[in-house]
């Protein structure tokens, strides 16, 4: 279970800066966020998910570097 925790810790972060600072197009041409089905047409699908899950909690949400009292946008 600590692992999984681990995991998420480690993995949020750098898929919040794949697609957002180096702008990484993770679903390609379609909107797999939308329609679920999709998910299975994009290269990772099991990412898209997850940060999916991740943006739904409240501690992540607040964690988030826009969030931050110290964050300089880019």
């Amino acid at each position: 279970m600590v692992l999984h925790f681990l995991a998420d810790l480690f993995l949020a972060p750098q898929i919040h800066a794949a697609l957002k600072r180096f702008k990484m197009d993770m679903v390609g041409a379609t909107d797999s966020f939308l329609v679920p089905e999709l998910f299975l047409q994009t290269e990772f699908p099991l990412l898209l998910r997850l940060n999916d899950a991740y943006n739904e909690l409240p501690a992540f949400q607040d964690a988030m570097p826009e969030k931050q009292p110290d964050y300089v946008p880019s």
